[in-house]
């Protein structure tokens, strides 16, 4: 029998989604690019396969909840029914696995990313950016990306506390940006190296963070 409380569970699952889909997206884009044979691609491929199988446990853990026999979940995971009650009878593992703590150098180093591109300045992000990354900025480098982002979202006045985690040995870093036109959730990652794997601006939610002027 499981101890999460509803929150809680629903919080750890959100962070499983997003492990899964970052790590997902780590490995096409490794396949796609050829980049097969590098740390970074094992380690993606390492924490994808960490998070498929939490991810198994949890939708056998449910489908046990709404009544389906171990009969039929082995008959749908190809083993037999004694093979699934064994494997997945004990109380279900959790959503997450230990934590790595992020390194605070990295941390900084995302938040100076983030300032930079708040002010249309492309040199850093053009100077740490990984192989695959300049790659994808093609010749002109950051600076077409970064003058398409105020357009959209007007001037960045301020940023909310950032959040870090650490996922297949890469250093996500997001944070809230309030701007004129609306709120952005700007995203960081870099590698163990410091290298830029990419920066993104989603629109945020609706929220009251308190935010960090800008300098």
């Amino acid at each position: 029998m499981s101890t999460e409380t509803p929150a809680r569970r629903a919080d750890a699952e959100a962070q499983l989604f997003e492990e899964l889909r970052f790590s997902a997206s780590l490995c096409t884009s490794a396949l796609g690019s050829g980049e097969m044979g590098g740390e970074e691609s094992l380690a993606a491929a390492a924490q994808l396969v960490s998070s498929a199988d939490r991810t198994l446990h949890r939708f056998v853990a449910a489908a046990r909840a709404e009544g389906t026999s171990w009969a039929h979940i082995g008959s749908v995971l190809g083993i037999s029914r004694q093979a699934a009650q064994k494997r997945f009878s004990s109380p279900p593992q959790r959503v997450l696995a230990e934590a790595e703590s992020p390194d605070p150098e990295l941390v900084a180093r995302a938040v100076e990313v983030m300032e930079h591109a708040a002010a249309g300045e492309a040199d850093l992000l053009d100077a740490i950016a990984s192989p695959r990354m300049r790659r994808a900025l093609g010749e002109a480098g950051a600076a077409p990306v970064l003058a398409g982002v105020e357009p959209v979202f007007g001037a960045c006045l301020g940023r909310g506390r950032p959040e870090a985690r650490v996922i297949a040995q890469v250093t996500l870093v997001s944070a809230r940006e309030h701007r004129e036109r609306a709120d952005a959730m700007v995203r960081v990652s870099l590698t163990a190296e410091g290298r830029l794997l990419g920066l993104y601006y989603d629109v945020a939610e609706p929220d009251t963070l308190d935010v960090v002027p800008e300098p």
